[in-house]
């Protein structure tokens, strides 16, 4: 750049535009120059009009000490709804930004970020069930739906999150929140329509899943295979595994199947079972480890290859009745990769 006695700029002479005078173009020059590395992302969340992005929201969910002041100040109604559930806020503040929503909906969000707070007071949580309660449409659903999958809520929250709107859409979403208890779970599923096998496969998956919701599944399905698994459910009382006789009809024979495979499985209770005679009974007794060893070796005998199996993989079948097996089907490979398998033989290798 050539600079005149004007301290004006020019182009050199020997180029096509030789002794032109510069274009300033200021604006120009500015998008050369990229914003700071280290910019803090609270000053650009509250000077920003554009949506927040992910890494913004989680940043939000987060932030602690100086930047919570700031990102309040901001009174952003986006911001305001993040910020809600941070658990560096306290929830005098949390009260203070629902309060100052301006519209029906803004509030409604900023309410379910407030219900999505990982840790509650007692006090907190009767301002959920007061918000569950809102008159207002929009609130009352945002809370609803915003405790009914927290999973962090405590477990009388989401129950009565359900209390507070007891449809199937609710109950699903109650069902999929490993935050409710068993006695919330046997309300879902008797919300929830009849025969749902799907729906009961997932409540029997849960990890509260307890003799509430058993029961409660047991008395609305026809479903064979989910009937059988909630009799052999590891939480099925032993009480009711007892009484299985009472709920079995000459062709509905799945709760003495199902307690026949339970990992509760007593002497009496499989002696009870046995004298049933029934071969898929005696099967399902042939697989468990837990049936008493003098009853696996009577299965032992009877010549059903199906039975068989289920004894060769057993470790609780006594050594002279695998070496049985072992010798009545020697060429029977899948007999032999079953008794391969068996702890009580490959212990004896060893």
């Amino acid at each position: 750049m050539v600079m005149d006695r004007n301290n004006r700029s020019h182009k050199p002479k020997g180029t096509p535009d030789g002794g032109q005078y510069e274009t300033k173009n200021a604006a120009g020059a500015s998008d050369d120059v990229a914003p700071p590395s280290g910019a803090d992302p609270s000053a650009r969340i509250i000077g920003s009009h554009e949506p927040l992005a992910k890494d913004d929201v989680e940043y939000i969910r987060t932030a602690s000490g100086p930047d919570i002041i700031g990102l309040m100040a901001a009174r952003r109604p986006k911001v305001d709804a993040c910020l809600a559930s941070n658990p560096n806020l306290t929830e005098d503040d949390v009260d203070r930004l629902v309060f100052r929503q301006k519209s029906n909906s803004a509030r409604a969000d900023t309410v379910s970020g407030a219900c999505m707070r990982p840790v509650m007071s007692d006090a907190f949580r009767a301002r959920c069930v007061g918000w569950m309660r809102d008159p207002t449409p929009g609130i009352r659903h945002a809370a609803i739906d915003a405790v009914g999958s927290n999973p962090h809520a405590a477990p009388g929250l989401v129950r009565e999150s359900l209390r507070a709107d007891p449809h199937v859409r609710q109950a699903a979403r109650v069902a999929a929140n490993p935050a409710a208890d068993d006695s919330t779970l046997a309300l879902a599923v008797n919300i929830y329509p009849r025969d749902s096998s799907v729906f009961a496969g997932k409540v029997l998956r849960h990890p509260h899943c307890g003799p509430d919701a058993l029961h409660a599944i047991d008395e609305r399905t026809t479903d064979p295979w989910i009937r059988e698994r909630v009799w052999s459910h590891p939480r099925m009382d032993m009480m009711t595994l007892a009484d299985w006789k009472k709920h079995v009809s000459y062709d509905r024979y799945e709760a003495a199947f199902g307690a026949a495979r339970s990992p509760k499985l007593d002497f009496a209770l499989a002696s009870q079972l046995a004298a049933e005679n029934n071969p898929d009974i005696d099967r399902r007794l042939a697989a468990n480890p837990r049936t008493p060893s003098e009853l696996l070796g009577s299965f032992a005998g009877r010549g059903d290859r199906q039975t068989d199996l289920n004894l060769a993989g057993n470790p609780s079948l006594p050594l002279a009745s695998l070496k049985v097996l072992r010798d009545r089907y020697p060429d029977d490979p899948d007999m032999q990769a079953m008794l391969s398998g068996n702890p009580a033989l490959t212990d004896r290798r060893q």
